[in-house]
C-alpha cells in the first residue's frame, strides 16, 4: 500500500494485520443447508453482491444472509430485490445477534469485484471469520484471494457467474472440503489472535529500533 502514498517514510515497512477473537465454542450446521454469511456495506461500488445473490439464488442447497447498515440497505433494495429469493436474507443486526451469525455460517463471503484497491484491502471482518473457523469464498485479482490459497482456508474463483457457479457446485459435491478448511482455519486463528498480533507488533518495533 505504501506505493500509493505520497511520502517517503526513512524506515522500514510491514504489515499489520488485524487480530481476531477465537470462538470455537459452538457447532457447525448438519443440514444441508450451507449457510453463507456476509457482513458489511452494500451500497456503493467497493460492495456490490449482485452476481453473488445471482448465482446463489440458483441453488436450494444455499441460505446466504447478509447484515448490513439498514440506511445501506434501504439505498439500494430496489436493484437487489428482483435478483433475490427465499435462498436470500437481509438483516440488520449487531452485537450478540451478530455474533450468532457468526456462528451459524458454514461460509463467509468476500466475493468482490477485483478493483485495484481490493490488490492491497485487507478486511477487518475477514480476520472475524477466521476467528469462528468459518470458511471462506473470495474472488480471484484480491489480496485476499491469495490470503485464503496460501493458507488453504477456502474457496477461490475468478470474478464471473460461471466461475462461482462451479465453486457452489464444487461445495455440494464435496462437503467434507470444508472440515479440511475449518481445521487449517482454527491453527491459523491462533496465529493471527489478539495476543499473537500485539507480541509481533512488539518484536517488530524492537528489531526496527535496536
Amino acid at each position: 500500500m505504501s506505493k500509493y502514498i505520497p511520502f517517503y517514510f526513512n524506515k522500514p515497512i510491514h504489515p499489520l494485520f488485524p487480530g481476531c477473537n477465537i470462538n470455537f465454542e459452538h457447532l457447525q450446521s448438519n443440514n444441508r443447508d450451507f449457510k453463507i454469511l456476509y457482513v458489511g456495506g452494500i451500497d456503493n461500488i467497493f460492495y456490490n453482491l449482485k452476481m453473488s445473490l445471482t448465482c446463489i439464488a440458483k441453488f436450494k442447497e444455499f441460505k446466504m444472509t447478509i447484515c448490513c447498515r439498514e440506511d445501506g440497505w434501504n439505498n439500494i433494495r430496489d436493484e437487489y430485490l428482483p435478483i433475490m429469493n427465499d435462498n436470500i436474507s437481509i438483516l440488520h443486526e449487531h452485537d450478540t445477534m451478530l455474533a450468532n451469525l457468526f456462528k451459524e455460517a458454514d461460509l463467509f463471503n468476500i466475493f468482490v469485484e477485483p478493483i485495484k484497491y481490493r490488490e492491497f484491502a485487507v478486511p477487518y471482518k475477514l480476520f472475524e471469520a477466521i476467528g469462528y473457523g468459518i470458511s471462506i469464498i473470495a474472488s480471484n485479482g484480491t489480496w485476499v484471494a491469495n490470503f485464503v490459497r496460501n493458507n488453504n482456508i477456502g474457496f477461490t474463483c475468478d470474478y464471473n457467474f460461471n466461475s462461482l457457479e462451479n465453486t457452489l457446485k464444487q461445495i455440494i459435491q464435496s462437503p467434507l472440503l470444508l472440515n479440511r478448511y475449518r481445521d487449517n482455519i482454527r491453527l491459523l486463528a491462533k496465529k493471527y489472535s489478539w495476543n499473537m498480533t500485539a507480541k509481533r507488533i512488539v518484536k517488530t518495533i524492537n528489531r526496527i529500533c535496536i
